[in-house]
């Protein structure tokens, strides 16, 4: 799989695992800093179906399919 938009793909020796940047904030709700956060196996199916969706509608130029 090619890189995905948005995501980091690292494969640690327990397959392939899917981060995207995650806002991490204090207690008080204030931005503090950006963190890479791990996708559960739901997530990771989402984004790849996502990712895939994009690519066919590129390869066959197909324009009014929602992706959601």
């Amino acid at each position: 799989m090619s890189q995905i938009s948005g995501y980091e793909q690292l494969n640690l020796g327990e397959g392939i695992l899917i981060y995207e940047m995650a806002d991490a904030s204090d207690n008080n709700g204030e931005l503090k800093k950006s963190e890479w956060r791990r996708l559960n196996w739901f997530e990771m199916m989402r984004v790849i179906t996502r990712s895939l969706a994009w690519q066919y509608m590129e390869d066959c130029e197909v324009k009014d399919l929602y992706v959601g």
